[in-house]
């Protein structure tokens, strides 16, 4: 860390002389601008412009569809340039592109939010997203993922506990808004580190927090798998049982209340990282580890010996051990609220710092 005295220029005028190293290190010379960001603590960071992504700038890419030989190849493809930030897709073939790549794009452009195919033609198509990232506060955002990852998990396990066949389908066509709002997540966070104004313009002040947002958005994402493996199940239980549906209403009734508990965990771990709230996402850690784990256990085992149909026993089984992983990614949740929480001081912690040698 170093200082710098701030000197008087002129009548009103304040001015701080750069450290040397910093100006060699992001070869700022002569006469280059450099953009001034305000922090909520009253910090100002200083960043080149050049390194700043300026709006009119359109950043393309172009794909080789006939590179993709691989299922799903293109696809992938497409998502990762998406979540890059690239502005452009142009996906190109030296012949007729294949119909199996033309349904890839149209399967992967209804995952991914504001983009659409602007120009097509027998050897080319052409992608274009049109994301104002001011548009989109990473917190609202995430938030919506947590909302919909979450009514998700409950809905399924509810068509379970209601034989509700219909509920279920329903989770499961909610995959694809699921994986929408995560890819733009993703894209954000990405384009957060790499432009330095976007993260301000999308609430994110500290850069120390992109990684624990992609994190999380990585376990609200895997919520809405675990809630479409739930569903699955429970339509595989209804094709394999002669009643259709799981006649053990003790069984019933304690997965009902199971799932009650772990969706109220789902709130209260998002709601102590978006407050900082320590003592509610301790909570959250001791319900999971003395309440949830020891109930998923014996359940798991109640289920292999109260279900005689072996076949509704193993997706019965496998729904509950889902249930169980959904509690796991609410507990990651609240560490990462803890840590986060912990950075700044609070009742709980006081931050000092001290500057070496002062």
């Amino acid at each position: 860390m170093e200082s710098r005295k701030v000197q008087k220029v002129g009548y009103s005028s304040l001015a701080v002389s750069l450290p040397h190293g910093w100006i060699e290190e992001v070869g700022l010379k002569k006469g280059d601008e450099v953009v001034f960001i305000r922090g909520e603590d009253g910090s100002l960071r200083i960043i080149p412009s050049r390194l700043v992504k300026k709006e009119e700038e359109i950043r393309e890419i172009i794909i080789n569809a006939m590179v993709c030989d691989e299922p799903g190849m293109l696809e992938r493809a497409i998502v990762g340039n998406y979540v890059l930030g690239r502005d452009v897709i142009r996906i190109i073939a030296s012949g007729r592109i294949k119909p199996s790549h033309v349904e890839e794009i149209r399967r992967v452009i209804k995952k991914l939010m504001g983009i659409g195919i602007v120009e097509e033609t027998s050897t080319q198509i052409i992608l274009q997203c049109s994301i104002d990232p001011s548009r989109f506060p990473i917190n609202t955002v995430m938030r919506r993922l947590y909302v919909i990852s979450s009514i998700m998990y409950k809905e399924a396990v509810q068509a379970l506990i209601d034989s509700d066949y219909d509920l279920a389908l329903e989770v499961i066509r909610r995959e694809e808004e699921a994986d929408m709002m995560y890819w733009l997540t993703v894209r954000l966070l990405l384009s957060a580190i790499y432009d330095r104004s976007i993260a301000d313009k999308i609430g994110i002040r500290d850069l120390r927090h992109i990684v624990g947002n992609r994190a999380i958005a990585q376990r609200l994402e895997h919520m809405a798998d675990l809630a479409c493996n739930v569903a699955e199940d429970y339509i595989k239980i209804k094709e394999c049982s002669a009643e259709g549906k799981v006649d053990d209403k003790v069984l019933i009734d304690k997965i009902s209340s199971l799932n009650e508990q772990i969706y109220d965990l789902t709130h209260k771990a998002i709601e102590a990282l978006l407050t900082g709230d320590v003592k509610l996402a301790s909570s959250v850690i001791n319900i999971r580890k003395k309440t949830v784990k020891p109930t998923v256990e014996v359940l798991v085992g109640e289920v292999i010996t109260r279900i005689p149909n072996s076949c509704g026993a193993v997706f019965l089984s496998d729904i509950v051990l889902s249930m169980g992983r959904v509690a796991d990614i609410c507990k990651e949740i609240a560490e990462v609220a803890i840590n986060r929480a912990l950075e700044k001081s609070s009742k709980l912690c006081e931050v000092y710092e001290r500057i070496h040698g002062f």
